[in-house]
Order: structure tokens, then C-alpha cells, then sequence
């Protein structure tokens, strides 16, 4: 860089003064006109000179300052530090903003940028997603040039806001090799997570089932949650004909047996009146993968879906019988699957967050005060219904994959959410997704403690939880379709209001 500088002083300073003192020697042997002409001409090349010199010296300043950003993007740890990469990339190409999209089937969908999308005072508008038809017609926005660059793979897609044109077709290996680094830095960031995933599913189950409810706190918990779903007022579990679990006490029930497949286990309900066909059904199938916690089940899809069923009727079921929670899951499952759809998730994806948001405080269902060994800080209660929660859902992992999604569902993106206070893209995507849908929905529904806000009030608390509780890609997705969301609302509360 010193040498830079030194050539620039000499072509601004010393070298202009050395050309006057020779001209001044010209002048005096030759005619004024000749001298002149010669004047004039070393002037327009020493000009040319000088600019092409500054435009040398410009352009290997750019090629050490991409070199550097490679550099650093080779000794990234996060995906956060690539997303600063390319900011800085298209800033030194000559971009004052730069927007990076991820291809998910034929659209690019938004990953970051230097844009505020949501301001009325930007220059510049990001679309949230762009289809792959619409890139060639990407040209211009406001005052702004757009230019573009696809991968090679097609899959990423870099658009830079610029003044003047740029040729990025130049940088195009400095590109790809970033996008390269991306993508390997976050396949290894998700493989990372699931081994975090399935390493804390264990030490979860571990924990819950061995210190806070016993050696047979599954079990009891799962059962508890039977006895309160059907009404029950008794339960109790034999392993042997050995008595092993019993919730509850009832001289005069009615009792039914079920016997929970490739087990020794068998389970008794006593009820004050008989258990229907379709509770009998259902209560069978749950009962069925509580035996099997963490095996696989691909050939178990019915009896999965069966327990999928099970939980989601006994969370509507006890919902409807708390005024300040009937429609709660349902409402947060519309919010949801909308902002899915903005971020144009796949089918699949869709539907593990449509099942999670039905469930997601599955995990609370029954008195945890009933079942929590005695010394337990009841006041810490609450944080543990996503850890529960995502242990409930673990026997169907294989065929639906929402543990994670519950577990993860109150933690925030700036790190001061619970139980683990994760943050970032530590975070799965899907859950942030739902945690924004039960916080937009806890805003404007009634509690005991709180009048609900008005939609409009709601909408501008969560515009200001941007990149504090939820990533601000998610947030705009929100704000984007927010008005379809009220209307879905209401129409849910119409439709069940009725007699």
C-alpha cells in the first residue's frame, strides 16, 4: 500500500514540477507556437498517464481487498460472518446494496442484505423472493442499475445495487469460490446441528426422565396426559402383572385394558363411564409408541400418524376448554404456514411446521406440579414444556421430524430466549417461524392479566423485534402478508363462533 501511495505523491507532486522546469528549457530554443504544441501534447499524455496509473493502482487495490475478504471467508466460523463477506464483496465491486438469495424450487428467496426492506425511507426496495424467469428482467430499481449473478449451480443468486454498470462476469471466480465456502460453511453448520440435536435429545430425555420425574417419568407423564385427555380417573401401568405406575384413585370405575404392542406393558383405565370407540383407538395407538421411545418406525406410519392424531385432538380438546386459549394452536398454525409460504419452504417442510404449531405446547399439557420430584423451582416450570414437548415427539421423529422445531420455539435471535438461550442461525428457521406466529397471536389475544392489542398495534411491536427476537428475513416475510393474516384470523374466529 506504501508503494502505492509513493507512486501517487510522485505523479500529483514531483513529477508535474519536473515537466514545467523542462518545458521552460524548450521554450527558450524553440518558436513559441512548436513549444506549445509540444505543450499541449505531453499534457493530454502525461494525463492519460496519470489516469491510467491511478486506475492501475485502483484496480490492484480492489483485487487486495477481494483477496483479503477471501481470506477471511476461508477462516469463517458462521454463516453470519460469510453473510459480512459478501456485503463487503459488493461494496468493493462498486454496490451500495447488496441482496443474496438461496433457490428453493423455481424462486430465489431472500437470505440477506444491507437493504431495509421495510423502510419508507429507503431508496431501495429487496424483493423478499424473485422466480428464476424474472432475474433476466431484473434491471433497475429507483435511480439504482441491478446487476446480477447466478452460480454456476444456479442455486445462489448475488444482486448488487450500483450507480454505475459494473462487470461482475470479472469476479466471477472470487465469486463462486465464496459461494462455495458458503455453502460447504452451512452444510456443515446443519450436520452440526443435528448431531447437537439428537446429543441433547438424550441428555434431555436423560434429565426429565431420571432427575425431574424418576426413573419412570416418561412413562408417567404420557399416561397423565391420557388420564386427563379421556376424563379418566385412573391409570395404572404393569409390567408382569407387577404394578409399576399408578395416577389417581377409583374404587367404582369402569375398567379397560390396553396393552402396549412389543412390550410386557399393559395399562388399565378406570373411567365413571365407557371410553368410546374412537378414544379407544387412538388412546391404543399413542400407548403403542410409548413402549418404543427413539426406535424406528418406517414401517410404522399409521400407527405414527395415529399418534400425531391422538396428541393433536387432546391439545384442541383441552384448548376449548380454556377461554383464553380456544383456537390458540390453530391461529398460530394460520400464522405460520402463511410466513411459510412467503419463504416458499418445501411441501415437507410446510407440513412438519403445520404439525409442530398444532403442538408446540403439547409439552404443558398436564400439571407438571403432579409429577415434578420435590425441591424442583416450580417457578422455572414453564421453561420446560419445549423440552417436554419435543421428548413426546421423538418416538415419530423418523416420519415427523418437529421435535427440534418445539424444542427450539421460545429461544430468541438474540440469544435471550430459553431453555438453552441459543441464538442466530443456531436457531432452525421453521422454529423462529412459529415462535413469530405464537407471539403475534399471544399480542392480540385476551389473557387474565392483559387486554389483547389491536392487530395494527401488534404489527408494530413486531416490526420492532426485528434481529432481537426473531431474524429480520422472518419478520419481513410477516409484515409482507400481514393483512391476509388478519382477514384468515377473523374468518377463524367467525367460523367457530357460530352454534
Amino acid at each position: 500500500m506504501q508503494a502505492i501511495e509513493n507512486v501517487r505523491y510522485f505523479l500529483d507532486v514531483i513529477f508535474p514540477k519536473s515537466i514545467l522546469d523542462t518545458l521552460y528549457v524548450i521554450d527558450a530554443f524553440m518558436s513559441s507556437t512548436v513549444a506549445w504544441i509540444l505543450l499541449l501534447f505531453l499534457i493530454i499524455s502525461l494525463y492519460c498517464l496519470y489516469i491510467f496509473m491511478k486506475r492501475l493502482a485502483k484496480a490492484h487495490e480492489l483485487e487486495q481487498g477481494l483477496d483479503e475478504i477471501l481470506l477471511l471467508s476461508a477462516r469463517a466460523s458462521s454463516v453470519n460472518e460469510l453473510y459480512n463477506n459478501f456485503i463487503n464483496l459488493g461494496l468493493y465491486l462498486g454496490g451500495e446494496y447488496i441482496v443474496m438469495y438461496q433457490l428453493q424450487g423455481e424462486t430465489y428467496v431472500l437470505l440477506t442484505a444491507n437493504i431495509d426492506l421495510n423502510s419508507d425511507n429507503s431508496p431501495v426496495a429487496a424483493s423478499l423472493h424473485v422466480s428464476k424467469r424474472e432475474v433476466k428482467e431484473f434491471h433497475d430499481s429507483g435511480n439504482y442499475k441491478i446487476i446480477t449473478y447466478k452460480t454456476e449451480n444456479e442455486k445462489y443468486l448475488l444482486s448488487l445495487y450500483a450507480r454505475n454498470e459494473i462487470d461482475i462476469r470479472r469476479y466471477e471466480g472470487k465469486i463462486e469460490s465464496l459461494f462455495s465456502r458458503y455453502a460447504s460453511l452451512k452444510n456443515s453448520d446443519e450436520n452440526s446441528t443435528e448431531l447437537q440435536l439428537a446429543k441433547t435429545s438424550r441428555l434431555l430425555f436423560d434429565t426429565i426422565n431420571g432427575t425431574r420425574f424418576g426413573d419412570d417419568g416418561y412413562m408417567r407423564y404420557l399416561l397423565s396426559m391420557v388420564k386427563k385427555v379421556i376424563h379418566a380417573q385412573q391409570v395404572k401401568l404393569f409390567s408382569k402383572n407387577q404394578l409399576k405406575i399408578e395416577i389417581g384413585d377409583c374404587a367404582e370405575c369402569l375398567t379397560k385394558v390396553f396393552y402396549i404392542r412389543n412390550t410386557s406393558y399393559r395399562v388399565e383405565i378406570g373411567t365413571l363411564e365407557e371410553i368410546s370407540i374412537h378414544n379407544q383407538s387412538t388412546v391404543g395407538s399413542f400407548l403403542d409408541l410409548t413402549g418404543v421411545f427413539m426406535s424406528t418406525l418406517s414401517q410404522e406410519g399409521a400407527i405414527a400418524k395415529n399418534y400425531i392424531t391422538f396428541l393433536e385432538e387432546a391439545n384442541h380438546l383441552l384448548e376449548s376448554e380454556d377461554e383464553f386459549k380456544k383456537l390458540h394452536s390453530e391461529k398460530v398454525t394460520t400464522v405460520s404456514l402463511e410466513v411459510g409460504k412467503v419463504q416458499f419452504l418445501t411441501t415437507q417442510e410446510l407440513s412438519a411446521l403445520k404439525h409442530a404449531s398444532r403442538l408446540h405446547d403439547i409439552g404443558s399439557i398436564t400439571n407438571l406440579n403432579d409429577l415434578i420430584e420435590e425441591g424442583h423451582d416450580i417457578n422455572e416450570n414453564y421453561k420446560l414444556h419445549p423440552l417436554i414437548g419435543s421428548i413426546i415427539l421423538e418416538p415419530v421423529a423418523n416420519i415427523y421430524p418437529i421435535a427440534s422445531i418445539i424444542k427450539y420455539h421460545h429461544e430468541r435471535y438474540d440469544g435471550k430466549g430459553y431453555p438453552f438461550g441459543i441464538k442466530g442461525d443456531a436457531i432452525p428457521k421453521l422454529a423462529q417461524i412459529l415462535a413469530l406466529g405464537e407471539y403475534y397471536i399471544g399480542l392480540i389475544s385476551n389473557r387474565s392479566s392483559k387486554q389483547a392489542y389491536t392487530h395494527d398495534e401488534a404489527i408494530k411491536l413486531v416490526a420492532k423485534s426485528s434481529n432481537k427476537m426473531f431474524e429480520k428475513i422472518i419478520v419481513d416475510s410477516f409484515l409482507s402478508v400481514h393483512e391476509k393474516i388478519n382477514k384468515k384470523i377473523i374468518q377463524l374466529e367467525l367460523k367457530n363462533s357460530k352454534p
